[in-house]
């Protein structure tokens, strides 16, 4: 049930200022500890930076997909490219300046993402009056959040939904006119053309009007259990609020679609999310793992491990229900109910979720740690923020020892990414070599290689915006990739005939690839080059392939000369 409370949530600051400003520091530092952090295998940030390089260069925004060459004839609705200029004049900025460009972009995120969790222990505290609870869940909600944050455009949407969730909650704690909630409408807009994932403030507007509609319901039961006439039980169904809020979400549903994408914006997820074939295999998407898990062992056997990357968003999944529970399953709106058991349902279902239920459960969940009377609650939950931000900062390691400090302190030095997921000299191996027409490349280095190649030395066979392409080139790349013949092909053509058919005269691939085991001597395809070169202590990462054919005799030579001569480090 709806708890018997008026609209005014919380009640008097439980902390000093100073002990209130320390704890949302103490947030905002793990947060940012958080974020700043190297690059590692995550490949969207260079496809929106070269989105955003193109955008600047040619003042315009690509009409069709500009990247690949299967894709060259497919509309591409870019709902991120607000965003993506934004990125790229970050990275520009700090290529011009010391701190380099890809330091630059991991701090704007890192400033983002404090700014997004220290904004949000702010608004849990006007939701619960508990500067102590609202530092607590603040904590938590970053740490859930920390596997699924990186310098992307969704950085700008989370800070952007926390925002919206807190004029609503504002206004239904009787502390903002309504009138002002229209200010959302413009600032809908803006984040049409920052990030798809403007939808979730319709889906925050839309909550908060079905939360208005669920408190006249159960007003409405109480009513006729106690006997009232009907005309009194109709009227508990508040019409004001509820005109409002559906005005301002069908406002807020215009305004999303003022951007390059339009319509569009609406279904641009589709592609991916009912795709059965990708469903399967964007790990994102995939269920949030438990964080215990059984792991075989060699000798038939398994054991129990406690891995930590998911046991903040169970823990307080399990605190949520058991708080709720406490509270005999009351909660102050009726949108707490509506829009924290949506994001908790979308967070078990798809990891890449978890910051979402994060936000929009900081509130409710402040509020039941605010109504704790037992002695000492608050000094405890006061003490936990500092114990817990120095174990995730300090302590957990995924792999470890790769602690959070550490990481940190390695951009500081400059060690930004990772040489196995952005092989740099590979990608200036392939442009010097002048390797002809079209190649076939992997989804797994495709973003990195769209900033260094396409458009202007080579398009790729395809990339990671499953949104744009769904499936259809994916499993064309898979076929390929794991050299599947066309009696054994769910598409009918092998390998060598999806090769044939798109013209391709090159291969990059990775080591791990079984294509590898058919580009045999006297298969058709030359090795020129591996990087980095075989015979050294570390195994090649990646192998170049050359169509033999006479024509390109004078380009296999020169590449394996570069090759040899220190061009492949």
């Amino acid at each position: 049930m709806i708890a018997a409370t008026d609209h005014k949530t919380g009640g008097t600051a439980d902390a000093s200022p100073v002990l209130a400003a320390v704890l949302v520091v103490i947030v905002a530092l793990a947060a940012f500890s958080f974020a700043f952090t190297p690059l590692r295998s995550s490949q969207d940030e260079w496809w929106h930076l070269k989105a955003g390089r193109w955008i600047v260069e040619n003042r315009r925004l690509p009409v069709f997909d500009i990247f690949t060459y299967t894709g060259e004839n497919t509309p591409w609705h870019n709902h991120e490219w607000l965003s993506q200029v934004i990125l790229y004049g970050v990275y520009a900025a700090g290529e011009d300046r010391a701190i380099g460009g890809v330091r630059a972009l991991v701090l704007f995120k890192a400033v983002i993402v404090a700014a997004t969790f220290a904004f949000l222990t702010f608004a849990a505290f006007r939701r619960s009056g508990s500067w102590t609870a609202a530092a607590l869940v603040g904590l938590v909600a970053a740490e859930i959040s920390r596997r699924t944050i990186y310098p992307r455009p969704p950085i700008f949407s989370y800070l952007l939904f926390a925002v919206f969730l807190f004029a609503l909650a504002e206004w239904k704690s009787g502390r903002l006119r309504g009138r002002w909630l229209w200010l959302l409408v413009p600032l809908m807009v803006l984040w049409a053309n920052l990030h798809g994932m403007c939808l979730l403030g319709i889906v925050a507007a839309a909550g908060f009007a079905g939360g208005e509609v669920l408190e006249g319901v159960t007003k409405w039961l109480g009513g006729r259990r106690n006997g009232g006439d009907g005309p009194e039980r109709i009227r508990c169904v508040a019409m004001r609020p509820v005109a409002l809020l559906g005005g301002l979400t069908a406002a807020l549903v215009v305004g999303a679609m003022a951007s390059p994408s339009g319509w569009e914006i609406f279904f641009l997820g589709g592609k991916f999310k009912n795709d059965p074939i990708l469903k399967q295999v964007i790990a994102e998407m995939l269920p949030t793992p438990f964080f215990l898990r059984q792991v075989p062992l060699d000798d038939g056997s398994s054991r129990l491990v406690f891995v930590p990357g998911y046991a903040a968003f169970w823990v307080a999944l399990a605190a949520f229900g058991l708080l709720l529970a406490c509270n005999r399953g009351r909660l102050p709106w009726g949108a707490d109910y509506l829009l924290s058991g949506f994001f908790a349902w979308q967070a078990v279902m798809h990891w890449r979720l978890l910051p979402l239920f994060a936000i929009a459960a900081a509130g409710p969940l402040a509020w039941l740690l605010s109504r704790s009377h037992r002695p000492g609650a608050r000094l405890s939950q006061a003490a936990a923020v500092p114990v817990l931000a120095a174990l995730f900062v300090f302590a957990v390691g995924e792999p470890p020892p790769q602690t959070f400090f550490r990481r940190n302190m390695q951009v500081l030095r400059g060690e930004v990414m990772d040489p196995v997921s952005y092989p740099e000299p590979l990608m200036k191996f392939i442009i010097r070599a002048n390797l002809p027409g079209r190649m076939f490349s992997e989804i797994n280095y495709c973003g990195y290689a769209i900033w260094w190649l396409s458009p202007e030395h080579h398009k790729l066979f395809t990339d990671n915006r499953f949104d744009v392409w769904g499936s259809r080139y994916f499993v064309e790349h898979e076929v390929v990739r794991n050299g599947v013949d066309a009696h054994s092909s769910v598409l009918g053509r092998g390998w060598s005939d999806i090769l044939d058919e798109y013209g391709v005269n090159f291969i990059v691939l990775s080591r791990d690839a079984p294509l590898n085991e058919r580009l045999t001597p006297g298969s058709g395809w030359l090795r020129v080059a591996s990087y980095p070169p075989e015979g050294e202590d570390r195994q090649p990462w990646y192998h170049v392939y050359l169509r033999d054919v006479p024509e390109f005799a004078d380009t296999a030579v020169r590449a394996r000369h570069l090759a040899e001569t220190g061009m492949m480090p």
